[in-house]
């Protein structure tokens, strides 16, 4: 999980940000200008530290392999060849140096869901999970979290509304922190006093429009070891899900209206190296990436774990990278990083880095 920190504010000003915050590592993310192929240090982002078992390895090999020079094998379907759902009024956020993508991935999405623009605070939620952590195997949310725990936790106890965010209820901070302070990842909320303020938002009692989340499919699972998560391939995940079954899987939800919450494996040498509109605005297969899975170094510890909500798709859109080199097929993605402008996904890099998936569901196809 990474996040962007915007250059305007002053948390990092060099590579003397390579330090770790816990299970968040800082990692400079590179621009390419297409014109001269240089590459220049830009923003700063906070990844989720991961080291790859050598099962998961080597089905990251195997799914390189279906790589092709221009992705066209989009499977035939009765579905629109183009989706844009949008994102309902809800604002870009911004995560700031914690590693809380998680959390504003999977409330973007509900909150678009809802309509009902820019309603749950993920602060309370965060508080919330600080203070489970001391009584279960979850993990506080400051640090990472997966999908299927906040989903759970919101299933559990409900949300709080950022209205009542703003009068305090959560130990008086009334704003999401953007300066890396340890203290913030201490706030605990306790389940009685989150109870008094929290509702439940997937009932349709309080929106128009019922909400079930659907998990799409789950590949890996992340163990906690000291500072830095070991994934692997996720005992429950039937083997593996196929490259084009996910992308299958995927378009197909939202084509039915849904909004798709995906969790994806990274490299800081290669975030967001491609072009659609502007530079960086496309997660893109480079081709020194499938090149360097035949020399992967198993000691590499350059890899991260990020989540994001897919809002759409466009099979014809088409994004370069700084050599040219053509993907047809994109997501419409929302990040939390604080970037007021369209990002996309190509389906490549979707078929070879994404590894869960989870559906906000509401029943309602796009007219």
């Amino acid at each position: 999980m990474k996040k962007l920190i915007l250059t305007s504010i002053a948390l990092c000003s060099s590579l003397t940000c390579a330090a770790d915050f816990g299970h968040v590592r800082l990692e400079t993310l590179n621009a390419i200008s297409h014109a001269n192929h240089r590459v220049a240090a830009t923003e700063k982002v906070a990844v989720i530290a991961i080291k790859l078992s050598p099962a998961l390895q080597e089905l990251q090999k195997s799914r390189s392999q279906f790589k092709a020079p221009v992705t066209r094998n989009v499977p035939r379907e009765n579905i629109p060849s183009h989706v844009d759902l949008g994102m309902n009024n809800v604002p870009v956020f911004n995560q700031g140096p914690f590693g809380t993508c998680n959390t504003f991935a999977t409330t973007a999405a509900i909150d678009a869901a809802l309509g009902k623009g820019d309603y749950i605070s993920q602060l309370c939620l965060l508080q919330l999970s600080s203070y489970l952590s001391d009584f279960s195997y979850w993990g506080n949310a400051w640090h990472g979290a997966w999908s299927h725990v906040t989903l759970s936790l919101i299933r559990q106890f409900g949300v709080v509304s950022k209205q009542d965010q703003k009068q305090g209820v959560c130990n008086n901070v009334v704003e999401y922190p953007f300066n890396y302070d340890e203290t913030f990842s201490k706030h605990k909320l306790s389940l009685s006093n989150y109870h008094q303020y929290s509702h439940n938002i997937l009932s349709s009692t309080v929106t128009r429009v019922p909400i079930e989340p659907q998990t799409l499919f789950k590949l890996v699972t992340l163990h906690d070891q000291g500072t830095t998560y070991y994934a692997t391939v996720s005992d429950n995940s039937d083997g593996w899900v196929t490259p084009e079954l996910a992308l299958s899987s995927v378009r197909k939800s939202l084509a039915d209206g849904n909004r798709v919450i995906i969790a994806f494996l990274t490299n800081s040498k290669y975030m967001l190296t491609g072009r659609k509109n502007v530079s960086t605005d496309s997660w893109f297969v480079d081709h020194d990436m499938i090149v360097s899975w035949s020399t992967h170094d198993p000691q590499d510890n350059g890899w991260g774990y990020h989540e994001i909500v897919l809002y759409g798709y466009d099979d014809n859109a088409t994004a370069l990278n700084s050599e040219g080199e053509k993907q047809t097929g994109v997501f419409l993605v929302r990040n939390s990083w604080g970037r007021n402008r369209p990002e996309f996904m190509t389906y490549d890099y979707f078929k070879l880095m994404v590894v869960d998936a989870y559906s906000i569901n509401t029943g309602t196809k796009p007219s």
